[in-house]
């Protein structure tokens, strides 16, 4: 599989800065790309990092693993030989005698199924990896973002199934750790992700006209959705209605995320308001009504955070008139009770002026 085409597009790259990685000027936290019927959560700065290696031609399978760890840990100790274990239910990193910080992954892997290249020989582990960064800068080690999906976030013991993950060894990666993993992911996940593999073996990304990646946007699959976002993005050719339509088909799960990308990239362009307005608008009474309440409650949740971010986001006299318009249509659609509360609130919303 030919993965060189992804080359440049680590997804979102523009919009990650705003948020979790250099914080915005809306304060707004970062959010999570989801799956329907799946705890399958990852971060934007993780879609990130998944694309870098990705772009290398790197080595990518499914694998199953099987933790041993049934209480985490940390490791006290005085700077000698024996560390006092305190188990702490909510973690698998150590601190260490030497008051280095490590993570430990204990367990078994099995493969799920191969998607590109060779990769490393599968079996138990039981390894403890120093850190380079400790708290509070943990989420920053290289690391520990690769390998902190393995760490599980509840209690385990013998009767609980293996995981699966998306593990993508870069091209040198010689050992099972050297991977970074994504998920825990379903078998709804493992066909998604073996369509986008697919898909990338039969395509060259680069080649794609601005239209086939629009067409990507229709897609029931929401990786292929990022994907069309990407390239669009790549393309500089993205539109504020590319992210009303992704939101349109991508899982509820993702409308809050994909609101905060539009302002965003509103935000940095800051000559897209009328643009912005219209595809706002256009948006809604077009989504299930789930959809449309969870992204109008995003907005007003972002504005009055900062209301400096509405003038270099939207035409906010044009967008609050049409919401009117549509409140007044909508006013007896007993489907759409908590849009219109949300749409109150979005033409009440007055912000102060500086």
């Amino acid at each position: 599989m030919k993965l060189n085409s992804l080359r440049k597009y680590c997804l979102f790259l523009n919009l990650v800065t705003l948020g979790f990685l250099l914080g915005s000027h809306s304060a707004v936290h970062s959010r999570s790309i989801q799956t329907d019927g799946a705890d399958f959560h990852i971060d934007m700065a993780e879609v990130q990092g998944v694309l870098s290696l990705l772009s290398r031609n790197a080595n990518v399978a499914i694998v199953t693993f099987q933790t041993e760890i049934t209480e985490s840990f940390r490791l006290k100790g005085d700077n000698s030989a024996n560390g006092k274990k305190v188990y702490n239910p909510s973690t698998t990193v150590i601190i260490m005698d030497n008051k280095k910080v490590a993570i430990q992954v204990k367990g078994t892997f099995g493969l799920e199924k191969v998607l590109n290249g060779t990769i490393p020989k599968l079996g138990r582990v039981d390894s403890i990896v120093e850190l380079a960064q400790g708290f509070p800068m943990l989420h920053r080690d290289e690391s520990f973002r690769r390998l902190e999906r393995l760490i599980p976030n509840q209690t385990v013991d013998a009767k609980t199934p293996p995981r699966k993950f998306l593990a993508i060894w870069p091209t040198d990666g010689k050992n099972i750790l050297s991977a970074k993993f994504v998920g825990p992911i379903t078998d709804r996940n493992v066909e998604e992700i073996t369509e986008m593999a697919e898909f990338l073996k039969k395509n060259d990304l680069s080649k794609i006209a601005g239209t086939s990646a629009v067409e990507l946007l229709e897609s029931n699959n929401p990786w292929m959705i990022y994907l069309g976002l990407a390239r669009l993005t790549e393309q500089k050719q993205l539109t504020p209605k590319n992210f009303t339509r992704a939101i349109e088909s991508l899982p509820k799960a993702n409308t809050q995320e994909v609101t905060y990308q539009l302002l965003s990239w509103a935000y940095v362009s800051n000559d897209k308001q009328e643009a912005v307005t219209s595809a706002l608008i256009e948006f809604l009474g077009k989504s299930a009504p789930e959809k449309e309440k969870l992204a109008l409650v995003f907005i007003n949740q972002f504005w009055r955070q900062d209301p400096t971010n509405v003038q270099r986001q939207v035409n906010l006299s044009e967008l609050q008139k049409a919401a009117q318009s549509y409140r007044d249509k909508i006013a007896n659609v007993t489907t759409r009770k908590d849009v219109i509360h949300e749409l109150d609130a979005l033409i009440g919303f007055r912000p102060e002026k500086k």
